[in-house]
């Protein structure tokens, strides 16, 4: 090996993909102008223009001519290495921020370490939506026979000793296809190299680990499953990499079993392999995370809880023997211990104590939700049925409390929750009024929770209840919506809310209003028209708006069948008085008679009604169908007053 003129040398191999290999040598130029360093490209198929990129970063090139070996190609580099570590990476990732690495580089910590892992985040979309993160052991200190072995799958061997983990992390869309086509034809290239690769050596677990993948990749499950009970079989387990890639093969059986949804023989199976000689605590991780899945699915809650918790041993065990995730990560286990698979895991738990109604629990696993909860299985289940124990067990107030404010970080999740709770409020108003009190020390600027602090705070002294009203009606934009208990309890304390509802603006009462009118039942419509008509002025032009809408929403729902001339000709004048009230305030009154036709549609409409009806519907002359044209609601009124005239 040459002499270590360099603190690290960067190999990477290019392939001609224009689109990204210009990103990757732009992320990599902050470590070579700040890191005594080196950038050794290995050309397998470049282009003369994308070369000509290249040189501007670096003038090591060496020519590679392919040969379906992906362990020759990075020897190319490390051969021509000049560096003391060494860090390869491909044309299609290139990492976010190198700061962490230049300061590892130019710092003392360097030399404690001699073999470092980063995060790489596979991407499977090109928007860049949607993701899994894994863990890459990409750079290493180069000892006097360190190479890469494996034509596909590659992995350096004569490496040892401490490893740095670093926080950074790496794009990566080499997983993302532009057709299925495509997808399947990388897929055939790599299963055709990893099949040789098992002829040659059908005793390495490592090789049926990494076809597994390949066959899970487009969803070839049968295949997987049967190779990773050949790779068990066959695997010679005084191999030293056996020792964990024959648990990866493990979890692999059962990972394959949950996608086909043998959930029984998951359990079953998983049984067996926890009592292998061969298992270890990364198997373990792993198995127990997936029976927590199994059990779940099987609805045997509580074994599920069991599974969870003998899975969160296990990374209590890696938390503090981290050590021991380098030698026993394989292919598949090692992804368990992925913030997104313990969150997935926390999750199942969460849900499996809501669904046996065991409070301790819940809070146990909700404390444990940093974000909290995602993706729950059965989530619309889970979190109506938490609604329900809300209003209904008691003695767990603080409990609630802290499990609603880890739901409420999820807004879908906890507008579930309230909207169950808002439900049920008619068969169970004591369940709700308890519901209120715990809402009401929930930390969420979800706008129900003021209203639950009204009805929680309902005795408490005036001034802080005025400020709670002040606050919910300035910031709930549909607080028509809100119910009778608002209204009421404003009523008995006698706090003056009508002042606070004109304050809203205009715009935004008419968008409420206009919304809640059209799908409001009557009964609703008339005792919302109630409680306003006490705490709002009736001057106001808010009011006045709500009474048009009102009137017009009695007057296009009105039951036509056996309804005399006289009674239509009443409610018309109503509807068209109510209109002309609120716009009278806006247009003078010159304007209704001398010049109508640049009202409102509206208002127009109400005065060509009550101009018809008030002639007894003898001159319809066009009138009504410009009517329905402007305001399409009236259609049925127009059409009973031309049956009207026709008689």
């Amino acid at each position: 090996m040459n002499t270590k003129k360099y603190k690290l040398t960067i190999s990477l191999l290019a392939s001609n993909r224009k689109d990204t290999l210009p990103k990757t040598l732009e992320s990599l130029k902050p470590i070579l102008d700040n890191v005594s360093s080196e950038l050794i490209v290995v050309d397998t198929g470049c282009d003369e223009d994308l070369l000509e990129i290249v040189r501007q970063y670096t003038d090591k090139i060496e020519k590679f001519e392919w040969c379906k070996d992906f362990a020759k190609a990075r020897n190319v580099g490390i051969n021509k290495a000049q560096g003391d570590w060494f860090m390869f990476i491909d044309d299609d990732e290139w990492f976010e921020d190198v700061t962490e690495f230049i300061e590892f580089f130019n710092s003392d910590e360097m030399m404690k370490y001699n073999y470092g892992k980063y995060l790489v985040r596979n991407y499977d979309n090109m928007e860049g939506t949607s993701w899994s993160d894994s863990i890459a052991g990409r750079m290493f200190r180069l000892f006097e026979g360190t190479k890469f072995i494996d034509a596909v799958h590659e992995r350096p061997v004569n490496i040892a000793g401490p490893t740095k983990e670093f926080v950074s992390y790496a794009h990566h869309y080499g997983y993302v296809y532009k057709t299925e086509e495509d997808k399947r034809a990388h897929v055939k290239r790599n299963t055709e190299l990893l099949l040789e690769q098992i002829k040659n050596e059908p005793a390495q677990a490592r090789h049926y680990c990494h076809l597994t993948q390949e066959y899970n990749n487009i969803k070839e499950y049968q295949k997987s499953l049967e190779y990773a009970l050949e790779g068990i079989n066959n695997a010679d387990m005084s191999i030293r990499d056996n020792i964990k890639d024959v648990p990866g093969l493990y979890g692999n059986v059962i990972w394959v079993m949950i996608n086909q949804f043998r959930f029984e023989e998951v359990i079953d199976k998983s049984q067996e392999y926890l009592t292998s000689p061969y298992i270890n605590e990364m198997g373990k991780l792993a198995l127990f995370g997936f029976c927590a899945t199994a059990s779940y699915k099987l609805e045997r809650y509580r074994d599920s809880i069991e599974y969870a918790e003998n899975f969160f041993e296990m990374v209590d065990y890696f938390d503090k023997n981290p050590k021991y995730v380098y030698e026993q990560d394989a292919t598949l286990i090692s992804i368990c211990l992925l913030p997104e698979n313990i969150e997935r895991i926390t999750g199942i738990a969460f849900a499996a104590g809501i669904m046996l109604e065991d409070i301790n629990k819940v809070e146990k696993y909700a404390r444990l939700m940093d974000n909290g909860p995602r993706a729950l299985v059965d989530a619309e289940k889970c979190m109506k049925i938490l609604a329900r124990l809300v209003m209904n067990l008691l003695g767990y107030k603080k409990e609630f409390i802290n499990i609603l404010n880890k739901v409420a970080l999820n807004r879908i999740y906890f507008s579930i929750c309230i909207s169950t709770i808002e439900e049920e409020k008619q068969k169970n108003m004591q369940g709700f009024l308890y519901a209120a009190d715990i809402l009401d020390e929930v930390d969420s600027d979800n706008s129900y929770i003021l209203y639950m602090k009204i009805i929680s705070n309902r005795d408490t002294d005036v001034k802080m209840l005025e400020e709670l009203y002040d606050k919910a009606i300035s910031s709930i934009n549909d607080i028509i919506n809100l119910d009778h208990i608002f209204w009421t309890i404003a009523i008995q304390r006698k706090i003056d809310i009508g002042k606070m509802i004109v304050k809203k603006p205009m715009n935004r009462w008419i968008e409420t209003i206009d919304e809640w009118a059209v799908r409001a039942k009557l009964k609703e419509i008339v005792e919302k028209t109630q409680d306003l008509s006490v705490v709002v002025n009736a001057d106001s032009m808010h009011m006045k708006y709500f009474n048009m809408m009102i009137a017009e929403a009695f007057f296009i729902r009105k039951k036509l069948e056996g309804i005399s001339f006289e009674e239509l000709r009443m409610d018309v004048i109503r509807y068209a008085d109510a209109v002309k009230r609120f716009y009278a305030v806006i247009y003078r009154t010159e304007i209704f008679k001398e010049c109508f036709t640049i009202l409102p549609s509206r208002c127009q409409v109400a005065i060509i009604l009550e101009q018809v009806i008030n002639e007894g519907g003898d001159k319809l002359d066009g009138r009504l169908d410009y009517c329905v044209e402007l305001l399409p609601n009236v259609a049925r009124i127009v059409k009973k007053i031309k049956e009207f005239a026709a008689n």
